[in-house]
């Protein structure tokens, strides 16, 4: 059928629309004049071809009506819902159409609960005795959807919160009396007690139940890895160990508590040994099952045996001090000797002998042995308890190099012990030789009054220094090293000074003696008045000898030296002799 309605377009007027509707009704199947369709509307489009739009209707099984709204917009259908611009934000939504029994209604995002609600409005269920899946979400923060976990369950009556292998990488903190619950059958609970006993406790929390704890190494894999503490209904505790049969527990100590707690009893299965000590009461007793008070233990800890003796096998100690400082044993192998030894390490030994408890100064010596073997022996005579060293020997790998060394005088058959030290050599004038060049006078022998002590001397001139020669084999007990020596003389004015001067050369074994001294040391002197009078100078310095050693023929050069400020005695200085002093290092010259 032709259509000879025209096509409407926006700007004609609502009658020229209702004029060619009506040739519609007249040209179109379907169209009644009542503006009912039997079943579909079929739009052509704008080309006419063989495609076309079918609005088509579902039987109806009772009158329906669809508005279109007076409003511009696009339909959406089934077919092209995907077209719109998507987005992921929830604040993207102005309004979301809803279904109020029937009535098309549209409601906010947030008042639907879609996007980031402020509150969210809960009901208490606390004794409902069902089982409750806890919320979770998958972030922090966001819009996220809340998840359950069928592995997580919480019954509010019965308070229990049932759930598998739970790992935790933060703390978990219970208040005070509340209980961390273990067992299908809530058997095992820990909590921690403020209030009472301000303690952890395990409990077995079934009526009449004992308490059984294993303690696990290495998940119990091999046997010895288990302990089992065990506190049966009534309190007798024990420990045992899996290590005969791994997950068989062997009773290795049974406590036994009583009202009084020193009747309560320890049984131990095994050796018992106790490196912090074993405690008895004030006065009780150690014993075996014969002789049950063997070893007594007063309240003030001295200990005693009732009968028999202390007995300790070989190598065996006896351990003395806080620290384990001090041992005793018998070395039956080694030494065949009692070994009281220091065994902290690096630490020196030392032992006190007493006389009278040291109740007085000298009751006490002190034996010390030295990390590295010095010994010392030393008394408190000076101030009781401080030890005052009067020996200390000293080891060398070859024995005869080893030295010891006394304070204070030795004596052997009552008689004075020589030791090294200060030594004297008398040198009088008679051993001595006026110089070739320079000497001095010969020797003279001088009358004082008859048969009376007559002077042997060497007189030397005011005017010039004139010398005299010795000569010293030194003992090999010299220790090698300076010497000083004092003037014995004659003068022959009153009150006035003498200056004298000696120097020295040692010369070896197949030596030339040809050589110059070492360096004169002048000791000063004064007359008194009368020259008669013996005059006797101050020790004077030390004077180097040259090239000074064992074995040595030590030539001397004594001399007046009148330049010296301090002589000035008008008249010859008769010289008796000197006196050297040299220092020995050993005790004798072997």
């Amino acid at each position: 059928m032709a259509i000879t309605a025209t096509a409407i377009q926006p700007e004609n007027s609502l009658e020229e629309f209702r004029i060619q509707f009506n040739n519609l009704v007249v040209d179109v199947e379907g169209v009644s004049g009542g503006n009912t369709f039997t079943q579909t509307i079929i739009f052509e489009g704008a080309t006419a071809d063989a495609y076309e739009t079918t609005v088509l209707a579902t039987d109806p099984t009772a009158d329906r009506t669809i508005t279109l709204p007076n409003a511009t917009g696009t339909v959406i259908t089934t077919g092209n819902s995907a077209d719109p611009t998507t987005t992921t934000s929830s604040g993207d939504a102005d309004h979301v159409l809803v279904n109020d029994g029937g009535v098309l209604k549209k409601i906010t995002p947030a008042n639907l609960g879609v996007g980031t609600p402020t509150t969210i409005t809960l009901a208490a269920t606390n004794t409902t005795d069902a089982t409750h899946y806890p919320l979770f979400s998958s972030a922090a923060t966001g819009n996220e959807e809340p998840r359950t976990d069928t592995g997580l369950t919480y019954n509010p009556n019965s308070g229990l919160l049932t759930t598998a292998t739970v790992t935790l990488t933060g703390a978990l903190n219970l208040a005070d009396d509340q209980k961390v619950v273990l067992g299908g059958h809530s058997d095992v609970s820990l909590r921690y007690d403020e209030t009472t006993t301000d303690s952890l406790i395990i409990s077995a929390d079934v009526d009449d139940a004992a308490l059984g704890i294993i303690l696990q190494a290495d998940a119990g894999a091999d046997a010895g890895d288990e302990w089992k503490l065990n506190v049966a209904n009534g309190g007798v505790l024990t420990l045992g160990n899996d290590i005969a049969s791994a997950g068989t527990h062997a009773t290795l100590l049974t406590i036994t508590p009583n009202s009084t707690a020193a009747n309560s009893t320890h049984a131990f299965i095994g050796i018992l040994s106790a490196s912090g000590g074993l405690r008895v009461a004030d006065g009780g007793y150690i014993g075996s099952a014969t002789d049950t008070d063997a070893i007594g233990i007063s309240s003030g800890g001295d200990v005693s045996l009732t009968g028999g003796s202390l007995s300790l096998i070989d190598q065996e100690k006896i351990i003395l001090g806080s620290n384990s400082d001090i041992s005793l044993a018998y070395d039956e192998t080694t030494t065949d000797s009692l070994v009281i030894s220091s065994d902290v390490n690096d630490a020196a030994l030392g032992i006190i002998l007493q006389a009278d408890a040291g109740a007085d100064a000298g009751d006490e010596w002190k034996l010390n042995v030295a990390n590295g073997g010095t010994m010392t022996l030393g008394n408190d005579i000076n101030s009781a308890g401080t030890h005052v060293t009067m020996l200390t020997i000293t080891p060398n790998s070859t024995a005869a190099s080893s030295t010891m060394a006394f304070v204070g005088s030795i004596t052997t058959a009552g008689n004075a012990v020589k030791t090294v030290g200060l030594e004297t050599i008398w040198v009088p004038a008679s051993a001595m030789y006026p110089c070739t060049t320079n000497g001095c006078s010969e020797l003279t022998q001088v009358e004082t009054t008859a048969n009376q002590p007559e002077m042997k001397v060497l007189d030397f001139d005011k005017d010039s220094d004139e010398f005299a020669q010795f000569t010293v084999a030194f003992p090999k007990s010299w220790n090698a090293g300076t010497i000083t020596y004092r003037a014995f003389w004659f003068g022959l004015a009153a009150t006035t000074g003498v200056a004298w001067a000696l120097q020295g050369r040692g010369v070896a074994d197949n030596a030339e003696s040809v050589g110059a001294f070492g360096t004169a040391v002048v000791v000063q002197d004064d007359s008194q008045g009368d020259a008669t009078e013996v005059l006797v100078s101050p020790t004077s310095g030390n004077v180097t000898i040259s090239g000074a050693a064992d074995d040595t023929l030590t030539f001397f050069q004594i001399y007046r030296d009148v330049s010296d400020g301090n002589d000035d005695m008008a008249g010859d200085a008769r010289l008796a002799g000197i006196q050297i002093f040299y220092t020995t290092d050993a005790a004798n010259d072997a």
